[in-house]
């Protein structure tokens, strides 16, 4: 994952990320609380696996709609 996503994922949600302990696992602290450490795993979902999910999502909706 690189530091631009990285950014875009911490930053607007006021977190700091302080370091990477493995793949995809951080230690990071929040705005809202820079006393406390807190351990974050970012999952990255495949765009095909997104947009079906985004097609059902939308196709239950109809139906309840209807």
């Amino acid at each position: 994952m690189t530091q631009d996503m990285l950014n875009e994922i911490f930053v607007p949600h006021g977190i700091s990320l302080l370091q990477e302990i493995k793949n995809n696992v951080y230690l990071i602290n929040h705005a809202d609380c820079p006393d406390e450490k807190q351990v974050l795993k970012v999952i990255d979902i495949p765009e095909k696996a997104m947009k079906e999910s985004n097609e059902k999502i939308s196709a239950d909706v109809l139906k309840i709609s209807s």
